[in-house]
């Protein structure tokens, strides 16, 4: 009952994401899909429906720090579908005890979030850029990047063997490309 109500309402919520008069996000609709994201990152009752609702198929994860911290390659797209990004990054990783948004911004195609998770009683803030394909109303990019320092105390304090002695990492050359979106006044 409780996944049904939540994919009913969000479901209501998202219909105002993008009014087809504006073609650009609203408010609301921002902060509805930093909300959702989280629920199909933690594996929430039912998030398979949110996937196909609100995650492009053709969506692609980007983060150096998570890279970083798991020992991959650095300057790369680290999942290219959402299930890649969740086999890769949801489950391994120890579990985030509470959570709160700082800042929300948005223009009509990104949204950009600051916030921050609590592991193992260690503060870790984070930035998020999700990039929104306005004709979809669906998630089609995310790029993230974290206190990466902190993580690693975290997973540190919390399993003592998970910490490596000497960090290796390799550069990739398949990163992000470069990209520029925003809305432009009419003058």
């Amino acid at each position: 009952m409780r996944l049904g109500y939540f994919t009913y309402a969000a479901s209501a919520i998202f219909s105002t994401f993008i009014p087809p008069s504006q073609c650009c996000l609203t408010d609301g609709g921002a902060a509805s899909f930093h909300t959702v994201f989280g629920s199909i990152r933690r594996k929430v009752e039912g998030y398979e429906d949110l996937i196909d609702k609100f995650i492009s198929p053709n969506f692609e994860f980007v983060s150096d720090s998570l890279a970083f911290l798991r020992g991959d390659s650095l300057n790369d797209t680290n999942a290219h579908s959402v299930q890649e990004y969740l086999a890769r990054y949801s489950d391994p990783l120890p579990s985030v005890t509470s959570s709160r948004l700082i800042h929300i911004a948005h223009s009509c195609d990104t949204i950009t979030t600051y916030s921050e998770f609590i592991v193992a009683d260690v503060p870790i803030r984070a930035f998020n850029l999700y990039f929104v394909d306005l004709p979809s109303a669906k998630i089609i990019k995310l790029y993230t990047e974290f206190n990466n320092g902190a993580a690693r105390y975290a997973i540190c304090k919390l399993n003592s063997t998970a910490c490596p002695t000497q960090v290796e990492f390799d550069i990739g050359n398949n990163g992000p490309a470069y990209g520029v979106s925003g809305c432009q006044a009419r003058f």
